[in-house]
């Protein structure tokens, strides 16, 4: 505990609310489907689909229709994006943005591609858990002490705690924590789960 040490695992997951997320309001502050990115809500929305692959390109890949099929859903897309830029809105989610859960590397990769600096983000994701570990230090150190005597003490690390933090990156990509989990879910529901 002292030196503090802090190990930040590179991979993780990123989770999505299963609509569209609007601007809250009264007609909408209702919707879980919206507001809420928790598996255990977006799992039973009816288009809810789970990502199975890391990345952008292996997830473009993995999608696998007949070319009829294909063809028909493009011209249904081309119909609804020509009926969207006459009202002036325009989606630009692509193929690739399925699921509720995506992988750090997939949410890096699309950091880049969409004009933002993944390691940027990182970094400042990397501030934000070290600056959250010092403000409670002090206080995990004080338990830490009471629990292993100097005695029993091996250079001042003789046990360690695995936490979850929950970050949302807003639309300029500025991590905000939510919240620190002491006993994050190893609950491994796809093989996305388990890479």
């Amino acid at each position: 505990m002292k030196p503090l040490r802090i190990y930040l695992h590179h991979q993780g997951l990123a989770r999505f609310a299963s609509d569209k997320y609007e601007r809250v309001s009264a007609d909408n502050m209702q919707d879980a489907f919206m507001h809420l990115t928790n598996y255990s809500v977006n799992k039973a929305h009816p288009d809810f689909r789970v990502l199975e692959q890391s990345s952008l390109s292996s997830a473009s890949s993995a999608e696998t229709k007949s070319a009829e099929k294909e063809e028909e859903e493009d011209a249904e897309e081309e119909e609804e994006e020509e009926e969207e830029e006459e009202e002036g809105e325009v989606e630009d989610e692509g193929e690739e943005a399925v699921g509720g859960k995506r992988s750090a590397e997939w949410i890096r990769e699309w950091l880049n591609k969409n004009g933002f600096h993944a390691a940027t983000v990182w970094a400042d994701i990397e501030e934000v858990v070290v600056k959250t570990l010092l403000a409670v230090q002090p206080k995990v150190l004080q338990s830490y002490k009471s629990c292993i005597s100097d005695f029993r003490d091996a250079g001042g690390f003789s046990c360690f705690e695995i936490l979850g933090f929950d970050i949302m990156l807003d639309a300029a990509a500025k991590p905000w924590l939510i919240e620190v989990n002491e006993n994050p879910s190893w609950e491994t529901a796809s093989s996305l789960d388990r890479q």
